[in-house]
Parts: structure tokens; sequence; C-alpha cells
């Protein structure tokens, strides 16, 4: 058996898991040879392998399969390093807290020798001991307890700053997880060489614990001078993440939408069945327990509690390799973006975004306004995809110029589709709605109330060109045959009026331009009923 190295050469990641490509060249003499490919990691399918070969060698692939091995440590180097780490600065803590225990040990040494004043004071009376024997050994109490305890704090800092070391050792560790586990499979490749030389492997396999979504950052130039045109820059991104146990370093990088079956078999329903509801069943009456001894004829042996299952044998299904291994790169609706430069993607579980291209737009802007609910203006977009690329449903960053606007919603988007796009509000657009009439009428018409609203809308542009606003503003709509609601008076005419008694003005102002908009609504209802509704 040869172990060849390899190396990531390429990544195919799909909404759900991705395509791992590894290369590796071996010089092999005439004859069979296998050759096993280590350490690929947990997260792998493994009837996912196949395999093909080039170079000079003359070779026949006889067979692909992959099995587990296990190791002593994890294979994963990273983590090696991180397990030795903590090993170490576990094993500092040790010795910390052993020196801890000394020097505890010491003090109470100490406080047992102070606390014999009673045996001093008698020597002193009998003239065995002086006056400046005490006073030494009161010297000698303070000065090593003060050093004993001096040295009790310094242990304790250093431990204190050992155990946030751990801890984020620790945590850096659990973010491999996928990388732990001190087991791998091993690919295997049989070939027959019937002329010696270099023979150059493929390798790929499918792999979960990987994933993709696109990502978009809309940036907004308004126009700023008579003449001049807005423009919307898009930056396509694609957010990847992956846990699958191995880095992609300098990896050709490709993100796919397309959704690769796991399983062959067409889904398929059962019947679909109604009957009457049943009482349910008596509860059984608890079985008698079984003495212990000898299990009674024809009963399955089960495994004692806390006992361990017997290991299933490990995965080492052999496949006859495919000669030619065809790739996709389009199929149906999905579709496949080919990253220019080279990729690296951790495994580690944090998103790491990628830029896949960047479009020019031309968007028709203007702004939209319900004076109602807000006095402020929205920027509106009307954008046609001019590329040739599709737009996934995604989130997307809005920015006027260098100014964050907020996020919204990409809807999936086709070339030659036309999309809209809420681009934040603009203050050079004033808008302010007032209420300029409320009249009840005094007199009584066959026992009628009415009343009469009137409202007055004022928009300018300070912006420096002109611009297109749509103001939308509605008035009651009745939902009773008693309640009538006119429309009495509106100026200027509506662009559209609906049934729903909603009214749209689509207004063209110039730069610093004002335009007023006023409407009078009259409302007749029997005095009798109470009008919910009604506007204060």
């Amino acid at each position: 058996m040869i172990e060849m190295d390899t190396t990531i050469a390429k990544v195919t990641v799909y909404p759900d898991r991705a395509r791992v490509l590894r290369t590796g060249v071996v010089e092999l003499e005439a004859g069979l040879h296998t050759l096993a490919i280590p350490e690929l990691p947990l997260s792998l399918d493994p009837d996912s392998v196949r395999a093909t070969g080039r170079g000079s060698a003359q070779a026949r692939l006889l067979g692909i399969g992959a099995e587990l091995t296990y190791y002593r440590e994890s294979p994963a180097e990273r983590v090696r390093k991180l397990e030795g780490e903590i090993e170490l600065q576990g094993d500092k803590d040790t010795s910390l807290q052993n020196e801890q225990t000394v020097l505890k040990a010491q003090l109470g040494h100490l406080e047992g020798l102070a606390g014999h004043t009673e045996t001093f004071a008698k020597g002193l009376a009998f003239g065995r001991t002086q006056v400046s024997d005490q006073a030494a050994l009161m010297s000698y109490l303070h000065e090593t307890g003060t050093g004993i305890m001096n040295e009790m704090q310094k242990v304790g800092v250093t431990r204190r700053e050992l155990a946030k070391t751990l801890k984020k050792l620790r945590n850096e560790l659990d973010q491999l997880r996928d990388a732990r586990p001190r087991q791998r499979y091993t690919a295997k490749i049989e070939v027959e060489i019937t002329q010696a030389g270099s023979f150059e492997a493929d390798l790929t396999y499918t792999i979960s614990n990987a994933s993709w979504q696109p990502l978009y950052d809309l940036r907004l130039w308004e126009a700023e001078a008579e003449g001049e045109k807005p423009s919307l820059e898009a930056t396509y991104l694609g957010q990847v993440q992956q846990s699958t146990g191995e880095d992609w370093n300098n990896i050709e990088l490709i993100l796919s939408t397309a959704r690769p079956a796991v399983s062959g078999s067409l889904p398929e329903l059962d019947p679909w069945y109604l009957d009457i509801k049943r009482p349910p069943p008596p509860p059984r009456s608890p079985m008698p327990e079984r003495k212990k001894g000898r299990p009674p004829t024809m009963a399955m042996a089960q495994p004692e509690a806390g006992a361990e299952p017997e290991a299933e044998p490990a995965l080492a299904a052999w496949k006859q390799a495919a000669v030619a291994f065809a790739t996709v790169d389009t199929s149906g609706a999905a579709v496949t973006f080919h990253v220019s430069g080279r990729a690296n993607i951790p495994s580690d579980g944090q998103p790491h975004k990628t830029t896949i291209a960047t479009y020019p737009l031309e968007p028709e802007l203007d702004y939209v306004t319900a004076p109602k609910l807000e006095e402020v203006a929205h920027r509106r977009a009307r954008v046609v995809n001019t590329t040739e690329a599709v737009f996934l449903p995604g989130t997307a960053n809005v920015f006027a110029g260098d100014e964050f606007i907020g996020a919204t919603e990409l809807e999936h988007v086709a070339p030659t589709e036309e999309f809209e796009l809420s681009l934040g509000v603009d203050d050079r657009i004033k808008v302010k709605r007032e209420l300029m009439i409320r009249d009840v009428d005094r007199s009584l018409i066959g026992d009628k109330r009415r009343l009469r609203y009137g409202y007055q809308i004022e928009v300018q542009n300070l912006r420096p060109v002109a611009e297109t606003i749509l103001v939308t503003d509605h008035y009651p709509l009745p939902r009773h045959e008693e309640i009538k609601v006119r429309l009495e008076s509106v100026e200027p005419k509506p662009t559209e009026a609906t049934e729903m008694h909603l009214l749209d003005w689509e207004l063209r102002l110039q730069a610093g331009q004002k335009q007023t908009i006023r409407f009078e609504v009259q409302i007749e209802h029997p005095r009798s009923l109470s009008v919910d509704g009604l506007p204060d």
C-alpha cells in the first residue's frame, strides 16, 4: 500500500453540502498498487467517493472505496496543537495548585506556633525565656506569615490568568469539534499499472456541514445635477460556512444552487385513511418479573443494562471507479458561479464572504409618500436585471453613496426581469399633511347628521434636480348602507382613484418647487347611528 499526499484543489458548495476535489501525484512501477489517501473527514459520504487518473503511466482503475481509520491522536494539526497546549497549561495549573497546598500547610503551621502564647508566658514567669525571645518569635511569625500570604496571592493571580487562557483554548477547540474525533476515513484506490510513470489521481467526494447563501450590497448613486442619471451598483456576494473538519486553503471555489439528491428513490405516498374514532385500548397489565437464570427457549438474549454494544463493522464497501466523471455546471433551474481567484474557507463554522461579481444597473428613481402614516418620502427604484446572472433570494444591504440605509430582502430575479427596491428616506423631499376643515352641519335633514372634513398636503422638492413623487392618501369607505360618503372636491385631480377610495397623485416637481394638494369629504349618517372610524 502506498500512502499518497493530496491537496484540495476545488470545492463546489451547494446550499446544504459540498463536493471536494483532491489531487495528488505519485510515481508507480508496473503492477498492482493500492493508493491510500488518509485523514479524510468523518462528514464525508463514503458512497460518494469517486476517482479518476491520468499521467505518463499507463493505468487502469480497478476500484475505489473508503474505510474508517483510528488514530491515537487527532490527525488534525490545529486540534493536536490546541490539545497539547491545553494539556501543558493544565499541568501548570496542577503545579500551582500543589504549591497552594504547601503554602496553606506552612501557614497552618505558623498559626499553630502562634497559638502557644500560654507556654511563652509560663516560660517568662519562671525565667526560662526572655522578652526579647518572645519579640523575636513574633517578628518571625509576622515576616514569615506575610511572605507566605504574598506568595499565595501571587499563585492565585497566576491561576486566575491561567484559567482565562484555558477557557480561550477550550473555546477554540470547541469550534473545531468536527475535526476533533480520532478517527478519519481513508480512501483506497486500486490501480493496475502496465507502464511505469507518474500517476495523477483526482479524488472527489461529497461532504456535509457545508453551505452557502447569497448576499448583496446595493449602492445607489443619485443624480446631483440636471442631465445626470442615477446608477445602482449591485455587488453579488456568496456567504460560505463550513465545519467539515478540513480547511479549504487556496482553492478554486464554485457556488451552486443545485441540491444533489442523497437518495435516488422517488417519493411515494401511502394511502390516506379515514376511520371512526375508537376508544383507546385498555392498559395492559404489567408483565411479571422474570426470574433470574437461564432465559427461556426461543427468546432472543438482550444485552445487560450498562453493557457496551458491539462495535459496528467499519465501512469499507468497494466500488467500481468511473473512468470518466462528468461535472455539470448548470442544469435546469440550477445556477453555478465560478468565483474568480483563490479562496480560503477554514473549518470554523463562521460565515466567510466572497465576492461573486459586481454589476452596474440603471435604476428609474421616484419617491413614494403616504403622509397620513408618516410625513416622509421613500426612495423607490425600478430596476431591470440587464445582466446574465440570476439574482437569488437573499438579504441585500442598501447604501446611498457611502451611507448605510438598511437591509431588505431581494426576491428571485431572472435576467431581463424588472424588480423594485426601497432605498430609504430622503429628507430633501418635504411632506406635510394637515386637517384644515372639521365641520358638523347643525341643520337636520330628515334626521341625518352631516360632517365635512378637509385635508391639505404640501410637498416640496429640495433636491437639486427634478423628481417624480407619488403621493397616496385615502378617504372613508362606508361598510353600512345608511352611511354615505362623498368626495366633494379634490385639487389637483388625482392620477388614480380606486373604488376602495384610494387616491394617488403623481407629481413632477422641479428643484425647489412646492405643490399643494387639497380634498374635502362629506359624511352623512342617521343621527341615531353611532359610527365608528370617523376622523379625530
